[in-house]
């Protein structure tokens, strides 16, 4: 089947008759309208001019266009996809034949000062301590922090605090670089995000907004953590530790917690919803420590570790580590206390 052509002097050719000195040119237009269907379809259609300027990866640098120009936003859609670096150290992966110790942070590994009075008086102690960046203070550590790691070889290493994702990824940091003993244990990083938050009623969203100063980002946590004496806040905005996130198959009969908090594994006794209460009681994978107060002269004689790296050895290689647990000597310790 033939194309049809228009002629040369129709308004959809652009209004003009052909010259006389355009015979050739003519002759070529009415032999290219002969083409059939099927070769029309073949030929390569041409592709409309753009005023967008696609810049090839090899060719992006990290100069930042003038402002007001197209390239601006397009620097910046670029900046925005670019994937954003996860940690300073690399993180193991997960071994699910091995249980899992999930560490608290703040007031269970470390404590944080921020006051100078305070940090004055923790840098002439014996504590080890390490400098954040900006005014994020000064992270003095527990004793027994290395011996504790030595204890946790068989175990998947998982760091769950209730701060902010840029305090506690700041910290971690840190806290990997100034001891080598802690590069290449630590498998899984949680902060504030994975938190689950609810009410005495229910479960609540989790864009729930939090106006607690202590919840900012910029801050970082000063004597407690997130939900040590606040259980509740401004908004009746309760938080739990899930620690089916602690592990890839969120098994919690693999998964034990060392935290300072009771309220960190556990929901509020007044919850009305049973079903939601008993899913998120995690008192049984608890290995609950004494709240760690850099600023107590008694610090440096701090011991709770000794007690985790006991039941730790203890219990290694057990397949339940939370009924393992629970017939261990830490447990009979615990109920004489």
């Amino acid at each position: 089947m033939k194309a049809s052509c228009m002629s040369p002097g129709s308004p959809f050719a652009g209004g003009r008759s052909p010259s006389k000195d355009s015979t050739d040119t003519t002759d070529t237009a009415s032999t290219a309208c002969t083409l059939s269907s099927e070769d029309e379809a073949l030929e390569p259609k041409q592709t409309p001019k753009t005023s967008l300027v696609f810049v090839p990866p090899q060719q992006h640098t990290n100069r930042e266009p003038k402002n007001g120009s197209r390239m601006t936003r397009w620097y910046e859609l670029t900046q925005w996809l670019r994937p954003k670096a996860p940690y300073r150290f690399k993180l193991v992966d997960e071994i699910p034949q091995l249980p899992t110790v999930v560490l608290d942070l703040d007031a269970t590994v470390i404590h944080t000062l921020v006051d100078p009075s305070d940090i004055a008086t923790a840098q002439r102690s014996d504590l080890r301590t390490i400098k954040l960046p900006g005014k994020m203070g000064l992270a003095v550590e527990r004793p027994g922090l290395q011996q504790l790691f030595a204890s946790l070889r068989g175990y998947n290493v998982v760091v769950y605090s209730a701060g902010g994702s840029c305090y506690v990824k700041t910290l971690v940091e840190r806290l990997v670089e100034g001891n080598p003993f802690m590069q290449g244990k630590i498998c899984k990083v949680l902060s504030q995000p994975d938190l689950v938050r609810y009410s005495l009623l229910s479960e609540l969203p989790c864009d729930t907004s939090l106006k607690s100063s202590l919840l900012s980002e910029e801050l970082p946590f000063q004597r407690y953590s997130l939900l040590s004496e606040l259980p509740c806040f401004t908004e009746g905005v309760y938080y739990v530790k899930d620690l089916r996130k602690a592990r890839e198959d969120g098994n919690t009969q693999k998964v034990l917690i060392v935290d300072d908090n009771e309220n960190a594994y556990q929901i509020h006794p007044y919850m009305r919803d049973a079903d939601f209460k008993k899913r998120y009681d995690f008192t049984m994978n608890a290995l609950p420590v004494s709240e760690f107060i850099a600023t107590d002269p008694k610090a440096v004689f701090d011991t709770a570790f000794v007690r985790v790296e006991r039941v730790l050895a203890e219990i290694a290689g057990m397949d339940d580590a939370v009924a393992a647990l629970a017939g261990s000597t830490y447990r009979e310790e615990e109920a004489s206390i």
